[in-house]
């Protein structure tokens, strides 16, 4: 298993603070290319089966593909990759657990692709961290195309807004408060981020931060990846039993771990055995917590 690169903090502070952190650099070349080189396949065998999903609130050039462990062994190295991995174990504790993956696909569009909104439903949206406890759930987007310019479909994100309570929402936790603020040409109101990133940068944020997809103008397709964590004792969104139960793909007992094999000693999520050592690589002194 890679040994974990813990955050720093300065990392720390800047996440706890606004609300999400930038990792730049991520994935190399060769990952880049062979994560697109799946994610195409993949897209293309969607489309002809007609397994894209279309939400409701998504610019109609733009959908996602759900389940994307299930689809390829291609991703399993992203479960628990050292270039950030480490850093959400920082963040949110040693019980962790993949909830979820995705593949964005983000085409042009005039005006905004989505609006404004938090994760995970409504139950959660009601629910903020304290400055100092441990994150409920972080999601890792990585950016496999372009978007070092604005209007491009990049991530829209309102800095210091993962502490702000909602009072106007719906069951789809639209933030109806910004949203009409949003132009028809996609002009954002004042205070919003456009994230701009190249390919191989990864953007971690948590749940209840305030975020969209703006216009993209370019024209080109902008594809990136997600990836969910979350406490154990949180329910999934996707079943993962499968990748598990798959004999061909070489899974690590780390990523075995983060995917929902709690072991056959006692294996209960909220009290896994040997969760910490598993987690980190080494013991918790080793680890220095």
């Amino acid at each position: 298993m890679s040994q974990l690169e813990l955050i720093s903090p300065e990392e720390e502070a800047h996440f706890r603070s606004e609300g999400y952190l930038l990792l730049r650099s991520v994935l190399s070349t060769d990952e880049i290319s062979a994560l697109l080189a799946e994610v195409d396949r993949l897209c293309a065998q969607a489309d002809q089966t007609g397994a894209v999903v279309r939400e409701a609130y998504y610019h109609q050039n733009s959908y996602k593909l759900g389940n994307a462990l299930r689809l390829s062994p291609a991703f399993d190295f992203l479960i628990d990759h050292p270039k950030y991995f480490g850093k959400l174990v920082s963040l949110m504790g040693p019980y962790i657990q993949l909830m979820g993956s995705e593949i964005f696909v983000r085409g042009a569009a005039g005006e905004a692709i989505t609006g404004f909104h938090t994760d995970m439903g409504p139950g959660l949206q009601k629910v903020r961290v304290t400055e100092d406890s441990a994150f409920l759930e972080i999601k890792a987007q990585l950016f496999l195309t372009d978007l070092s310019t604005p209007d491009a479909g990049n991530f829209v994100l309102i800095p210091t807004s993962h502490r702000w309570p909602v009072t106007d929402s719906d069951p789809l936790c639209h933030i109806h408060e910004m949203n009409r603020q949003i132009g028809p040409d996609g002009e954002l109101p004042p205070g919003t981020l456009q994230v701009l990133v190249n390919p191989g940068d990864v953007l971690l944020f948590p749940y209840s931060l305030w975020h969209a997809v703006g216009p993209n103008k370019v024209g080109r397709t902008r594809y990136s990846i997600a990836l969910r964590y979350g406490q154990t004792a949180l329910r999934p969104v996707e079943r993962l039993d499968a990748v598990l139960a798959d004999r061909t793909r070489e899974l690590t007992p780390r990523q075995r771990r983060v995917l929902g094999d709690f072991g056959t000693k006692s294996p209960s999520p909220q009290r896994a055995p040997e969760q910490a050592e598993l987690i980190y690589g080494h013991s918790l002194a080793e680890a220095g917590v």
